[in-house]
């Protein structure tokens, strides 16, 4: 009898194009090494307006983007990154946050608080990611939300969208957004959440030096991002080892946390994991 499991696929949900692979892009690569199909859905990577605001334009500038074409480029980017991790790559056609009216127009803004009209967009994002794993004919055994350090609006609305599968029932883990966590006071931002959103024994992903290699290749294909993500971190090969290597001295790991719903399930939620990666005893 055919393994109704083997349909199924796990599903981590990225704010933006380059957050997956930042963040947990060893743990994709581990995946996919293990025949999974892991999917990579960019949920803020629709089209731009065609009259951009000045704040758009800047960050655009600031990245070496041309105005008409950026759009193009971050998909190949993706497109390029996702392929080094043996992950299928796609996206919803909800803008980006810079791209959205006038909500955010400064840093202040675009890492505060999520603005009063845009409530609604969560409806969208559930309504778009289920339209697209319907036509993608897309069973996901799981899925990998951002916990949200840092504050960016996007990774604060996907981190709900995760917290509404929750509630529907899915299984969702939290990954720790990179390179924020490696900023100042990045630590105690991801306890605080981790502490308000999530069980607190985290699932420790064990990668190899394979493994973190295939991460650092996916974030150098994001070359339009690079000067601004590590512009605080020095070499980006170098950055992202010290974060795997942080947890626990000669070990290379990522982790994930699962998302709490109102009521606690954890060891139902755990039981899903293990025919597709084991966990090490805790």
């Amino acid at each position: 009898m055919r393994n109704p499991k083997a349909n199924l696929r796990p599903v981590f949900l990225a704010p933006h194009y380059d957050d997956v692979a930042l963040s947990c892009g060893g743990t994709v690569a581990l995946l996919a090494e293990r025949g999974l199909r892991p999917v990579i859905i960019t949920c803020f990577g629709g089209e731009p307006p065609a009259t951009l605001s000045a704040f758009a334009r800047f960050q655009h500038q600031w990245r070496g983007l041309d105005d008409h074409n950026a759009l193009a480029v971050r998909r190949q980017e993706e497109r390029s990154a996702a392929t080094l991790l043996g992950a299928e790559p796609l996206w919803l056609g909800l803008p980006d946050a810079i791209y959205r009216g006038d909500h955010y127009q400064s840093d202040a803004e675009l890492f505060g608080a999520i603005h009063p009209d845009e409530w609604s967009l969560l409806d969208e994002l559930e309504q778009a990611l289920t339209s697209l794993l319907d036509e993608a004919g897309i069973q996901p055994a799981w899925y990998a939300v951002p916990l949200g350090i840092g504050n960016h609006v996007d990774h604060q609305l996907v981190r709900l969208l995760g917290q509404r599968l929750r509630a529907h029932g899915q299984v969702v883990w939290s990954y720790e957004d990179f390179p924020y966590v490696l900023l100042p006071g990045g630590e105690d931002q991801r306890h605080a959440l981790v502490t308000q959103y999530c069980e607190q024994t985290p699932w420790m992903i064990e990668l190899s030096a394979e493994h973190l290699e295939r991460r650092i290749a996916a974030i150098a294909c994001y070359e339009s991002q690079l000067a601004v993500i590590f512009r605080d971190l020095g070499d980006p090969a170098e950055a992202v080892k010290r974060a795997a290597q942080r947890v626990r001295q000669g070990q290379l790991i990522e982790r994930l946390w699962l998302l709490r719903s109102r009521v606690k399930e954890h060891s139902k939620a755990i039981a899903h994991v293990p025919w597709l990666l084991s966990q090490p005893e805790h």
